[in-house]
């Protein structure tokens, strides 16, 4: 047997090409996984687990904090200098991570059956990936080589001291001030966790409104939540020019605004990993972005497919894994089901978080179709007056918001977003609703647990049916 010639080559170990590699090693084939960076990709190390443990770290910082303003005793989480708190935060991210070391994450692939090949990979033509001079030739390859960080091109970027999203999360470092250049769901993320820990905090986007891709209603709700997080927003401005201030930094904004900080944290979003990959030569269409154009069962050619963010599509870990079981499926000759970007479900884990699946209103209305809008105060349902308060704001304010859009017409749900307590995991039901076209007439008449946040959907379905009848 030639010991380079394998079923399937996937270029690129990130969540999505771990869980495809598993699922067809499973079913009998011989698979080669070519990783350029950590095995299981950026998100066990450097992105979704870090973060989200910082962004644990600092509720409990929170909360703390609060038990000592209203007078309580016994909490167990250390209040008083900011280093301590900092230092556990740290501790706990970087063991979530794993110490950022994917070793045993390798071996275990490894015992599993999957020849694990460190190093980066090349398309060569003729089903042929060639890493480190040696080539590997599978009967299908796939890629799987994740997205990296923007570059804005602001002058003087190289002359300060910035971050990107994987420094700020690996970095032991507690800046006294931070400028966040980006309003999206990482800048929201981090601005809110550094801020938890006595960080002056600023966040600059052109933009005039945070999480720009969300309607409006969404993005104001974020927006109260990180002002009460005491961060600062400067947004509908442009960076014009940093200049290092004394060992930290200062922006120029186009509205002659001067900003400074300790340290800027970039993180304007991110773009498909595929320089140097040369997927052309396996017959590759790269988008203008650098993303691989597929079809809907993430085939880009003849035994080519692409999966995760190097595709353009959502750049979640969950869209990985489930472009991964598309994939699988077809190469193993399985009757599966087309990857549907408009059912894709999407979060930003700030306390409280956003969820949100399917379409906008925006996105609705630019497709031409008639819908209902629906908007529901979380303060309205009676889990938030248990809480003793709206978790955005002081006692009796909003608790939050849930948004529907749904086809009037056909009388389906279309989308659904929210910013409220645990709103990343309770979206899922519009998830499953939209996926399952479910009618709105059904969704109306569910049973839903009381007190809890999801009898916001009956709310909402009840004021639809009257706007519908």
């Amino acid at each position: 047997m030639d010991t380079n010639a394998y079923d399937v080559v996937i270029v690129g170990a990130g969540s999505g090409g771990v869980s495809v590699a598993s699922m067809l090693v499973d079913a009998g084939r011989r698979v080669a996984l070519v990783a350029s960076g950590f095995v299981g990709g950026a998100c066990p190390y450097v992105a979704c687990m870090p973060s989200k443990s910082l962004v644990r770290s600092a509720r409990a910082r929170t909360e703390a904090r609060e038990l000592v303003e209203h007078g309580a005793a016994g909490h167990a989480v250390d209040v008083g200098a900011e280093g301590p708190a900092w230092v556990q935060a740290v501790r706990r991210r970087d063991e979530t991570a794993n110490n950022r070391d994917d070793t045993k994450h390798a071996e275990r692939l490894r015992e599993q059956g999957i020849d694990v090949v460190r190093g980066f990979g090349v398309l060569v033509g003729g089903g042929n990936v060639e890493v480190d001079g040696r080539v590997l030739h599978g009967e299908h390859i796939v890629i799987d080589t994740g997205s990296v960080p923007v570059r804005p091109g602001i002058d003087g970027l190289e002359a300060v001291p910035w971050w990107t999203s994987d420094q700020a999360l690996t970095s032991d470092e507690l800046p006294e001030r931070l400028l966040v250049l980006g309003g999206g769901p990482i800048g929201c993320e981090l601005a809110q966790a550094y801020a938890a820990f006595g960080t002056a905090v600023t966040i600059v986007d052109t933009a005039t409104r945070l999480v720009p891709s969300e309607d409006d209603v969404i993005s104001q709700a974020m927006m109260t939540v990180l002002q009460v997080a005491g961060v600062r927003l400067v947004l509908g401005a442009t960076p014009g020019q940093v200049e290092p201030d004394g060992e930290g930094v200062r922006m120029n904004l186009n509205n002659g605004t001067t900003l400074h900080a300790d340290r800027l944290l970039v993180v304007v979003g991110r773009k498909p990993a595929t320089e140097g990959l040369d997927a052309e030569a396996a017959g590759a269409t790269l988008a203008d972005d650098g993303s691989i154009a597929t079809d809907e069962y993430c085939r880009a050619a003849p035994g080519l497919w692409a999966i995760g963010d190097v595709t353009g599509l959502a750049p979640y870990t969950h869209t990985a894994n489930h472009q991964a079981r598309v994939v699988g499926d077809a190469i193993l000759g399985r009757k599966g089901h087309p990857v549907t970007a408009d059912v894709l479900p999407r979060a930003v884990f700030t306390e409280p978080p956003l969820g949100a699946a399917g379409l906008t209103e925006t996105q609705a209305r630019d497709r031409d179709i008639d819908v209902v809008v629906v908007d529901v105060d979380l303060a309205d349902v009676s889990r938030a007056g248990a809480e003793g308060q709206g978790p955005l704001g002081p006692p009796n304010s909003s608790g939050g918001v849930l948004r529907l859009i749904i086809n009037r017409d056909s009388r389906l749900l279309l989308g659904a977003a929210a910013v409220g307590p645990h709103a990343d995991a309770w979206i899922g039901e519009a998830t499953l609703a939209i996926r399952a076209r479910v009618p709105v007439d059904v969704l109306a008449d569910v049973v839903r647990p009381f007190p809890t946040y999801p009898e916001a959907f009956t709310l909402g379905y009840q004021r639809a049916l009257d706007q519908l009848s």
